[in-house]
């Protein structure tokens, strides 16, 4: 009981509450903590898999429509970050009525990745939006 009560303060309040004592001050407030941060870490764990990550099928149906391939070397070497960012403009609601703005946005955004990955070649070790050391 004593490994349990240490590990999960919400079981030694259950001991205690079981024998008729009175919790003390110190490990009430332990208790309401270790709840709050298990309610917590439940939410998270619950709801990481509603978030999407990366690109969709739709989002690589409408690349081919732009003649981008799903294999080639710029989206092979998209960052998880980079693929979020891309994924924002493809579904951007600002330009869901105007896809000549959207196509522009995307080819924009693909070549300022190109950009950035040549850069990467040509500097290696360092990244583009990192300051020199």
């Amino acid at each position: 009981m004593f490994v349990w009560a240490t590990a999960y303060p919400c079981y030694g309040f259950l001991r205690w509450r079981i024998r008729g004592g009175k919790m003390p001050a110190e490990r009430s407030h332990l208790m309401r903590f270790s709840i709050i941060v298990e309610t917590a870490v439940a939410f998270i764990v619950l709801c990481a898999p509603a978030l999407a990550f990366g690109l969709t099928d739709t989002d690589y149906h409408y690349l081919a429509t732009q003649n981008v391939a799903k294999d080639s070397a710029v989206m092979r070497a998209l960052s998880p970050k980079e693929q979020a960012m891309l994924h924002a403009i493809i579904t951007d609601s600002a330009t869901e009525h105007d896809p000549a703005a959207r196509a522009k946005n995307v080819a924009d955004t693909l070549e300022l990745y190109r950009e950035h990955q040549r850069w990467e070649q040509e500097h290696p070790g360092q990244l583009w939006d990192q300051p020199r050391r």
